[in-house]
């Protein structure tokens, strides 16, 4: 059975479909799919089911948990790239304004890897930045979280 945890800003959406743990190396099938809102265009893709590392997407709901707390003291704040394990996706978040735990934006761009090049030498990578609400952010990250305990508790 697959879970669905959504992160979606003004711009875009990217959908993370967890499909089963394999528990021998602790990852998840996991489609990643990118939207554009379609008020701006017609661009969406959805990856190949890939194996991606229950710990890779832990991190990547406390780079958001802690990017808030971040910009909570400094609106300036910008935050590194993440990247998973398998370069699988990125995401960088940017400044903005953090009003209170449920109130306030930032700017976050994230690129969904949709190949590499013929010669295998670099990876193609498709997304966009766009700005997304502190409210949209937590949604997303106790989402993920809920979806890895199910999925966890099914071992």
């Amino acid at each position: 059975m697959s879970s669905k945890c959504l992160l979606k800003t003004d711009g875009y959406s990217v959908t993370f479909e967890l499909l089963e743990l394999r528990t021998s190396d602790m990852d998840v099938r996991t489609i990643i799919e990118f939207k554009l809102d379609q008020r701006l265009g017609n661009v969406a893709l959805a990856t190949p089911p890939a194996w991606i590392f229950v710990k890779d997407l832990e991190r990547l709901s406390s780079y958001l948990e802690e990017h808030l707390t971040r910009l909570s003291l400094n609106n300036d704040t910008e935050s590194d790239v993440f990247t998973n394990s398998d370069l699988d996706f990125t995401a960088q978040a940017f400044s903005g304004e953090v009003r209170s735990d449920s109130d306030g934006e930032f700017s976050i761009q994230f690129m969904v890897n949709v190949g590499r090049t013929e010669d295998g030498r670099s990876h193609t990578y498709i997304g966009a930045t766009s700005e997304i609400t502190v409210e949209n952010a937590n949604s997303f990250v106790a989402s993920l979280r809920a979806r890895l305990g199910s999925l966890s508790q099914t071992i």
